[in-house]
């Protein structure tokens, strides 16, 4: 690293379940402090790909920005922290994780990259297994042609961004209690 620093702990590793990974001094951003909880935890896509869930509830967040992904993933991880949290920054890969995995509940941006939230619901509703999953929608767009386009995509929630814990867990907590496997 350049004139930074790099530390963790853990056990035995610096980025471990319970560990701690912190950097500070590189280039003109603020010390940044992560850790990992104990519990299952959450695991991006990278992780995710060799991994099969199927018992165990499983909240699949997609998000294209790296800082509300994170966020999202410890809020979800603390609040479900029997379920596994599993996020990616894209709607492809997020439908690629579904078809080998079919989530208890997706937390979805509706702005990403190549297809957006709406193209990603549908896509995933096309499949017979992940039909009925139930997706909470996020977005910073309240626009009245977004309200419209939310209406018939038929999410189970439809929140702005940035979702509170209390309001991502008053969405969330009906969900995961129906879809206890």
């Amino acid at each position: 690293m350049h004139d930074g620093e790099l530390s963790g702990h853990g056990a035995g590793h610096p980025i471990t379940p319970g560990g701690t990974i912190t950097v500070t001094g590189v280039g003109k951003i603020r010390p940044a402090r992560h850790s990992y909880p104990k519990n299952r935890g959450a695991l991006c896509s990278r992780q995710a790909r060799g991994v099969h869930f199927e018992a165990m509830q499983v909240i699949l967040v997609v998000e294209d920005d790296a800082d509300i992904r994170m966020a999202l993933g410890e809020t979800l991880t603390t609040l479900f922290p029997a379920a596994r949290v599993v996020m990616t920054e894209s709607g492809e890969t997020a439908l690629e994780l579904a078809q080998r995995t079919v989530p208890s509940v997706v937390v979805l941006d509706l702005r990403l990259g190549r297809i957006d939230g709406f193209e990603f619901a549908e896509r995933l509703r096309r499949h017979a297994p992940s039909a009925r999953v139930p997706i909470i929608a996020l977005t910073e767009d309240m626009g009245p042609d977004t309200l419209l386009r939310a209406e018939g995509a038929r999410f189970a929630a439809f929140l702005r961004k940035p979702a509170d814990r209390d309001h991502l867990e008053t969405a969330l907590r009906p969900l995961m209690a129906r879809s206890v496997r």
